[in-house]
């Protein structure tokens, strides 16, 4: 059964409370002292779940072609963050070009975001049982952080691994860091290649110990391929690009 959150006199699915608020803060974020940019991030928003929902559907399509139904049901939760983050710098460029916006203060906007989104997605996945880890024999013969008893998407309780915990301790971690190279003004221009780049490699990894069913390539996961082409982008990202127009 989907949890719900009752706020007052609204009862919304928890997953789509979780999305409200991540897309709210992300907006807030991106247009912090510079409103003009407001446009850029709706545009970024609409690219982000259109890319991010296709994506994840085409995962896990074995799911999701005996349940057609849900393919537009965000509120059930499933954005592969692949495609939400192509979708959405397809739409915020578009946006950027018109308003002659530059890109990498734009980008360096946009670092803190991944981490952030990627934190309330692993938060709507701990509530709606996605993303759920390998079924293991024993919790004890695990470390207590790593493993925990839990459902998967079909409501089958089991010991797993404890993917969704672990995503967003994760997801806290690079906030925490990207925070500090805000702060401080360091590696300007560069931070959306670092976050890019580090939440590639966490999503990789965590993807050895999710029991989700998704597409295999040669007996591996495809989301792993695509977070190793996201790392690749990432670091493409860090070569520096001449601009003369700034936010």
């Amino acid at each position: 059964m989907m949890p719900y959150t009752t706020l007052g006199p609204f009862t919304l699915p928890t997953y789509t409370l979780l999305l409200m608020i991540a897309i709210g803060v992300s907006l807030a974020r991106l247009a912090y002292g510079q409103p003009r940019l407001i446009d850029a991030g709706l545009a970024g928003l609409a690219g982000g779940l259109i890319g991010g929902r296709i994506v994840h559907v085409l995962l896990q399509w074995s799911y999701f072609s005996a349940h057609p139904t849900e393919i537009t049901q965000f509120n059930t939760g499933g954005l592969a963050w692949h495609g939400a983050v192509i979708g959405a710098l397809i739409g915020i460029a578009i946006v950027a070009r018109l308003r002659r916006i530059a890109w990498r203060d734009l980008t360096d906007r946009l670092a803190l975001i991944v981490p952030w989104i990627g934190l309330m997605a692993w938060w709507g996945c701990r509530e709606n049982s996605c993303s759920y880890g390998i079924e293991i024999a024993n919790l004890s013969a695990y470390p207590s952080y790593l493993v925990w008893e839990a459902k998967d998407i079909y409501g089958l309780i089991a010991p797993r691994y404890n993917t969704q915990n672990l995503g967003m301790a994760f997801a806290i971690a690079l906030m925490m860091i990207l925070i500090a190279l805000t702060l401080t003004g360091r590696l300007y221009g560069r931070r959306f290649g670092i976050a890019l780049i580090s939440w590639g490699v966490i999503m990789g990894m965590l993807g050895f110990l999710r029991g989700d069913q998704v597409l295999l390539l040669n007996g591996w996961r495809a989301d792993q391929g695509l977070d190793l082409l996201m790392i690749a982008f990432g670091f493409w990202s860090l070569i520096p690009m001449k601009e003369t127009t700034h936010v």
